[in-house]
């Protein structure tokens, strides 16, 4: 599990880097990686996926970088809330 901090920052960079983005996203917050945190469970295959579905969300946006905006549109669901979805399915 991973946790707030420099280390944190340096792997959600290394995944961003890697994101054909033309412009650059500022993702180093304190406050962002707290947001990260909460809707991955702090795992690197869940904060993998999220910020893919963010990147995918700002080139279909126009936006080009990772931000606020593409984070609010993409179409990414953390562990907690799929687990909230099959639990409704299955009552």
């Amino acid at each position: 599990m991973w946790e707030e901090g420099e280390e944190l920052n340096r792997l959600i960079q290394s995944f961003v880097t890697t994101f054909p983005l033309r412009k650059p996203s500022s993702l180093n917050s304190a406050d962002l990686q707290r947001w990260i945190l909460a809707h991955t469970g702090g795992t690197i295959g869940e904060i993998a996926a999220l910020l893919r579905s963010a990147a995918v969300a700002a080139v279909q946006s126009g936006e080009e970088a990772i931000n606020q905006r593409s984070l609010r549109q993409m179409k990414y669901h953390g562990p907690a809330e799929r687990r909230r979805l099959i639990e409704k399915l299955l009552v």
